[in-house]
């Protein structure tokens, strides 16, 4: 094989793999992210623990968020448990991992089968204090809740 067309399969190759990474994580639209959210609002990450729900069940690995503002959700919420990856097992490029004390704006969706259980999968779901992308998803909600 000519040195050239080489390159160029290899290219091809690096190419068709990047896209497919990016496929992982298609973006959100605003409107969509805010209308498919079961939870939003600004709070900080606590930290993670595990549960074990009873002796022959499989543990839960679970994230501790503390709200100070909830925009959409039940009222008076300040605490919510949101399922996360345990600290033990083998990270994937994909996990989303949180550091407690970490704070801005959370998109939950609620676990399903999980009365209470929340999930924060895209990474969308959670935009990081002082970032402007807050303040536009505010007057898009005013505007859509008002």
């Amino acid at each position: 094989m000519k040195r050239g067309l080489r390159r160029r399969a290899l290219l091809g190759v690096v190419a068709a793999a990047s896209s497919q990474a990016h496929a992982m994580w298609a973006p959100l639209r605003d409107a969509e992210l805010l209308r498919d959210s079961d939870l939003i609002g600004f709070g900080m990450w606590l930290g993670q623990t595990q549960l074990q729900t009873g002796p022959q069940a499989a543990p839960l690995d679970l994230g501790v968020l503390q709200f100070s503002e909830v925009w959409k959700g039940p009222p008076g919420l300040r605490l919510a448990l949101v399922r996360s990856r345990s600290a033990q097992a083998p990270r994937s490029s994909s996990d989303l991992v949180f550091q407690p004390g970490q704070k801005g704006l959370w998109l939950l969706r609620l676990e399903p089968g999980a009365q209470g259980l929340y999930r924060c999968e895209h990474p969308q779901r959670f935009v990081p204090a002082g970032d402007a992308h807050i303040e536009v998803l505010r007057r898009l909600w005013k505007n859509q809740a008002g």
